[in-house]
């Protein structure tokens, strides 16, 4: 998977797609509608809780309008969507969906907030960044590079700050490596796999390979909580509290990514979503609820792509965010 995507980049795929169950329906033998090679775009993507529990950082590029492209069957020939560029950036709203404003004019790659919430790692032209947040916009005169070589991705910030832990792509080869976030460039490779999330403990590190893996920073202890070959496993995240595991999956054969959970030793797995997920999600600092992007790459409607908050014991959703198109 590609690790770092702009609010407007998703990977096409070829779709047949169709309003109703056939084209012309006066017709008995029902001929198919064409197929496009085009998918659904999002205007959020990457949301991140902020550790005082109050607000939540995201991308975000407003979406304007969607037109849509009939032919005199009824089936879809074309999609355009019409973005407003110049509002484009990192934006933030509170947790009850008020004061949504922009307080960055460039979107973060993956971001991850420091647990004092007072400073942001994130990605940008494959290279680990550090900026000091003020509590209510970025102070870029802080900007520090924690990677030089190779292409990083899906930074994570040790509890106490002091180190990052993120994926190293060399060639073909993935792994996960440690830097210190003095911006001194050190880094030291910790394991075979990708998408590491540290433990609250700051002692023990999630990272995916083949499955997911729990391995003590000492290299003292390393165990496989999940084990998968078959489907896809995207990224996953440990719980503020450190009892739970929340992480995305696609499952062979079908093409929607979902929210799943369980414990920390692997059991109580559960499916969280079924309307489908695109990557990126975070977790509230009192590990009840999580913040998540509800996307189908076939749904072409307003309400596609938006942040939605689920309750993870009740299953309760309520949507965060919206898209507003030009009357």
């Amino acid at each position: 998977m590609r690790s770092f995507r702009t609010t407007l980049e998703f990977i096409a795929v070829t779709l047949l797609i169709c309003l109703g169950v056939s084209c012309n329906k006066s017709n008995p033998v029902k001929p198919l509608c064409p197929s496009l090679k085009i998918v659904a775009l999002s205007p959020y993507s990457s949301p991140v809780w902020h550790p005082s529990g109050q607000f939540i950082g995201f991308n975000y590029t407003p979406l304007k309008q969607i037109i849509l492209s009939y032919d005199d069957k009824g089936c879809l020939t074309d999609v355009m969507y019409e973005f407003d560029i110049d509002s484009s950036g990192f934006w933030l709203i509170n947790t009850n969906g008020t004061n949504m404003r922009r307080v960055l004019p460039q979107g973060l790659g993956e971001p991850d907030w420091s647990s004092d919430g007072e400073w942001i790692a994130f990605e940008a032209g494959a290279q680990i960044y550090k900026m000091w947040f003020t509590g209510t916009t970025f102070d870029t005169t802080t900007l520090t590079q924690l990677t030089f070589t190779g292409r990083n991705f899906f930074p994570s910030l040790s509890p106490d700050g002091k180190l990052v832990a993120y994926s190293n792509t060399i060639g073909d080869t993935v792994g996960v490596w440690i830097s210190p976030t003095d911006g001194s460039g050190i880094k030291s490779y910790f394991a075979f796999g990708g998408q590491p999330d540290w433990f609250p403990d700051g002692q023990r590190l999630l990272y995916g390979a083949a499955g997911l893996w729990i391995e003590t920073i000492d290299h003292s202890s390393k165990i496989q909580i999940y084990s998968d070959r078959i489907n896809r496993l995207a990224e996953a995240k440990v719980s503020p509290d450190g009892r739970k595991i929340a992480f995305l999956l696609q499952t062979y054969g079908k093409g929607l990514i979902q929210l799943y959970l369980m414990n920390v030793d692997g059991s109580r797995f559960s499916q969280l979503t079924t309307e489908g997920v695109y990557e990126g999600f975070s977790w509230s600092p009192d590990s009840k609820e999580i913040v998540y992007l509800s996307y189908r790459s076939t749904d072409f409607s307003y309400k596609n792509g938006t942040l939605w908050i689920i309750n993870i014991e009740t299953g309760a959703k309520r949507q965060l965010t919206f898209n507003y198109p030009l009357q």
